[in-house]
């Protein structure tokens, strides 16, 4: 096994007014996951590039844990990430909670 260095780009998909707090819990959950994990974009956009450190075989083992990493904290955080299966691993959407 070895240690991978995995960033993800993300679109997050909710009101404007909701987009703050929802990146702040996603950032909170996803740090709980992978201390060493960075979020970093742009809320004008909804565009994050998100990393993580993970432990894997291969690079594409790799890949699969950090979107599984990424997935969780987003469900953790109430948004929704229907459609990941079907979109390639360096592009991801997460629905936010309509509140």
């Amino acid at each position: 096994m070895s240690r991978y260095s995995v960033t993800l780009d993300m679109r997050i998909a909710c009101d404007d007014d909701q987009l703050d707090t929802f990146t702040d819990a996603l950032y909170e959950h996803l740090l709980a996951l992978d201390p060493t994990a960075d979020m970093g974009g742009s809320l004008t956009e909804g565009t994050f590039e998100l990393t993580v450190q993970v432990e894997a075989p291969d690079a594409a083992a790799a890949a699969s844990e950090a979107a599984a990493v990424l997935r969780a904290a987003a469900h953790a955080a109430g948004g929704s990430t229907a459609g990941w299966t079907q979109r390639s691993v360096s592009a991801r959407e997460v629905l936010a909670p309509a509140g």
